[in-house]
């Protein structure tokens, strides 16, 4: 007998993603209150697979898909950064709405991350925002504190604050011609070796801070303070001790990273819930060519 091709035509694929992200964006709306969520997600994000519009190797993606759309949701995955840590170090970034303590923030102190020692997904909560053409993707890193210079006794309660927003910052450019990465570094995007970088740091100077996106950040311990592109030079020679074995190296993959779009998640500034500003009250997340990180 001679065989038929299969039924899906392209009115039921596209059915299958009005299902699936109509599901999907209900369910972003209402939260995981209603019984059953958990299941009706996971439908959701396999309806849009097979759909073929997300990987299904990550059916959290589907979240990234109902919120920006296929194309978007495709750029935000593929611009999200690998995450290298200093060796040494502990803490990873996590789902603020899960965890708030170092307790349930800091993972293994070698090797690939994706999960704390409690079980807590490594995350990234992103934001996209269009200006002039450029399409910017934010990916805010939340810690549960920072302990810049802890363990110095000159340092003091200027060496530690609750809760803690990094992030790095993709921008690119009209036709998708040009994709550059910046990171924040304490007061603004300098992060590099030298006076320059110091200043910058301190928040003397305010560059801009775009490179040509390299697809990594190294996140310095303690304070959090990222370098977009290729580590500085300290965290370098750590690297080498690691790659000696001397230290240990520690990564997240990019392919790795959760994605959460924070669009949804914000709240008003008055609330004061955080210690430092979250993202959705600084300038740079409406403004994503602003230099300051306030």
């Amino acid at each position: 007998m001679r065989s038929e091709p299969g039924q899906s035509t392209v009115e039921w694929v596209a059915l299958l993603a009005l299902v699936g992200s109509l599901l999907a964006i209900t369910l972003l709306s209402v939260g995981a209150r209603l019984p059953g969520a958990v299941l009706a997600t996971s439908i959701a994000s396999r309806l849009i697979c097979a759909a073929q519009l997300a990987s299904c190797e990550d059916s959290a993606d589907a979240a990234l898909v109902a919120e920006y759309g296929e194309q978007t949701a495709t750029l935000v995955r593929r611009y999200a950064p690998e995450l290298q840590y200093e060796p040494g170090s502990q803490a990873v970034p996590v789902d603020f709405r899960r965890c708030r303590s170092s307790i349930c923030g800091d993972g293994r102190r070698s090797g690939p991350i994706v999960q704390t020692d409690t079980g807590e997904p490594v995350t990234a909560f992103t934001h996209v925002v269009r200006r002039s053409g450029s399409t910017y993707i934010q990916y805010w890193l939340y810690y549960a504190d920072s302990a810049t210079l802890r363990g110095v006794p000159i340092a003091g309660p200027k060496g530690f604050h609750k809760d803690d927003w990094e992030s790095a910052q993709i921008r690119i450019g009209p036709g998708g011609r040009g994709v550059e990465m910046r990171a924040s570094s304490h007061h603004g995007y300098g992060g590099g070796d030298g006076a320059a970088g110091w200043a910058a740091d301190a928040g003397y100077a305010h560059p801009s801070g775009w490179k040509p996106d390299r697809g990594k950040v190294s996140v310095a311990g303690g304070s959090h303070a990222n370098i977009a592109a290729d580590p500085p030079s300290l965290i370098r020679r750590l690297h080498r001790a690691a790659g000696e074995g001397k230290q240990p190296y520690r990564w997240t993959p990019k392919s790795r990273l959760r994605l959460v779009p924070i669009e949804n998640l914000a709240h008003s500034c008055e609330l004061k819930e955080f210690a430092i500003s979250p993202p959705w009250c600084k300038k740079v997340y409406t403004d994503p060519e602003y230099a300051g990180t306030d």
